[in-house]
């Protein structure tokens, strides 16, 4: 151990009363100043921490049971303690307060905070308030985390100050503040918990209509397309979630204004645009005897250039993680507010039935929680396992929750499922097999349930209610408002 004096801090604007209270001295290590916190028990000084100018530190003696600096200074027991997260931050405060009421600090900073406070809790149980004045950086306040938890729950309090720790505040003349922030100093709660003024603002704010579908009665029946959800789509191979999808997104983007993400897993890059650009202008781009010329398709497509963003599955893949990766780059940095993901189906294909319900539930959890963080909206998309009985869907066959691929993972973690239930028999007369019915099967925050009619016209591509079809492109838009 060494030896050193007591000389003021004067950088630090600690008196040299306060550190002869403290012990805390000055001196030379191996040639180099230091300054010396010796750590006392009973009246034997049992270790030194030794703290170089570079702020680093080396502990002499018996270090491990070494307790509290400044522990020995006080009686066992009473009204309030402190602890700081260094040294001179306990002489500041015990110097703003005449060097009466106990404090104390942490031998070895932060990240030991928990380990050093577990072995005196003894010692500091005793205290009828334990007040924790900790660094206001990332370390103090996850240490804070680790260590108002060891108390008897409503002792420990935690007090905040705006600038780094007690001594800054001392230096920039604020002293008076970090006396104030003992006394008020608040009983610990954990973030997890909250009352009910915390979220008081949320709570009394009016819910709000969303943004519209293009489809009249499904925004009166889900109160139109929110935030922070998920909508899933089932329906039969065939049977029309590419035509919903690509309806929507012509919608969002042209007549919204808004730009969204397309992750058509199964559809060729190329006609994903065809489609989104054929849903707005009403020409049926993608099919060669189409009423469209090359101009009106160049144009359109044009149009779409950073309103729609595609993922290139052909070299990407089709697994989670790089989905994922992609989704947080469109909604971050692209601007993207609505993400589409056609389908969940082909992202689990490779594996055995029962691993793949494991894997669309930890994609729908996993979706859920990134819709929360990122605050965008999801439409995704489900083949269906066949009905247990009866017609097959795409004989016309009723669409249910179970019948999702990975339903238990989507009933959980959406909160909403959609069906589309066609007859396309091709015995049938062509305008009743492009008659299909949209199902509301599933609304987590309403409970509502629903049925309509949407129908496909072949020769403008357009897929909406019967009602909304009009004479052009452009009458269809404006009844759709």
């Amino acid at each position: 151990m060494r030896d050193g004096e007591y000389k003021p801090l004067l950088k630090r604007g600690i008196t040299l009363e306060t550190v002869k209270k403290w012990g805390y001295e000055t001196g030379t290590f191996n040639g180099r100043p230091v300054q010396i916190a010796n750590y006392v028990k009973g009246n034997a000084r049992i270790a030194q921490k030794v703290r170089f100018p570079d702020k680093d530190f080396t502990f002499l003696g018996d270090g491990k049971t070494s307790g509290l600096y400044g522990q020995h200074l006080w009686r066992d027991g009473g009204k309030k303690i402190v602890i700081t997260e260094g040294e001179i931050d306990a002489l500041t405060v015990s110097q703003l307060q005449s060097n009466k009421w106990p404090v104390v600090s942490l031998p070895k900073g932060a990240q030991g905070a928990k380990k050093s406070l577990s072995q005196e809790l003894q010692w500091l149980e005793q205290y009828e308030e334990i007040i924790l004045m900790f660094d206001n950086d990332e370390p103090g306040n996850l240490a804070v985390e680790e260590c108002a938890p060891l108390f008897t729950p409503g002792k420990c309090k935690v007090a905040r100050l705006p600038l780094k720790d007690a001594n800054e505040m001392l230096l920039a003349n604020r002293g008076s503040e970090v006396v104030q922030a003992i006394w008020d100093a608040r009983v610990y709660r954990p973030e997890a918990v909250l009352s009910v003024m915390d979220v008081f603002d949320v709570a009394i704010k009016a819910p709000e209509m969303g943004l519209p579908w293009p489809w009249a009665t499904l925004t009166a029946l889900t109160f139109g397309i929110q935030r922070r959800t998920a909508y899933y789509l089932g329906a039969g191979v065939g049977i029309g979630k590419t035509n919903w999808a690509q309806e929507l997104q012509s919608w969002l983007v042209n007549k919204l204004g808004l730009a969204v993400g397309v992750f058509m897993l199964e559809q060729p890059l190329g006609r994903t645009l065809k489609g989104i650009a054929g849903k707005f202008t009403g020409k049926a781009f993608h099919r060669p005897d189409g009423d469209w010329s090359q101009a009106e398709l160049t144009a359109a497509i044009q149009d779409l250039d950073n309103k729609v963003y595609l993922y290139n599955h052909p070299t990407s893949g089709t697994d989670w993680d790089s989905i994922k990766a992609a989704i947080r780059y469109m909604v971050v940095s692209c601007g993207v507010k609505d993400i589409f993901l056609d389908n969940l189906t082909v992202m689990v294909a490779h594996l055995p039935s029962s691993e793949a319900n494991d894997e669309v539930n930890r994609i729908a959890k996993e979706m859920a929680g990134l819709l929360q963080e990122l605050d965008f909206t999801l439409y995704g998309f489900s083949h269906l396992n066949p009905p247990a009985t009866g017609a097959s869907h795409e004989r016309g066959g009723k669409v249910l929750e179970s019948q999702f691929t990975g339903s238990r993972g989507l009933m959980r973690f959406g909160h909403y499922m959609f069906g589309i239930e066609r007859n396309k028999d091709p015995e049938l007369p062509e305008d009743e097999r492009n008659v299909s019915t949209f199902v509301l099967l599933k609304d987590r925050e309403y409970g509502n349930v629903g049925r309509f009619e949407i129908t496909y016209n072949p020769k403008t591509d357009k897929y909406l209610e019967p009602e909304l079809f009009g004479d052009s492109s452009s009458d269809t838009e404006e009844e759709m408002f």
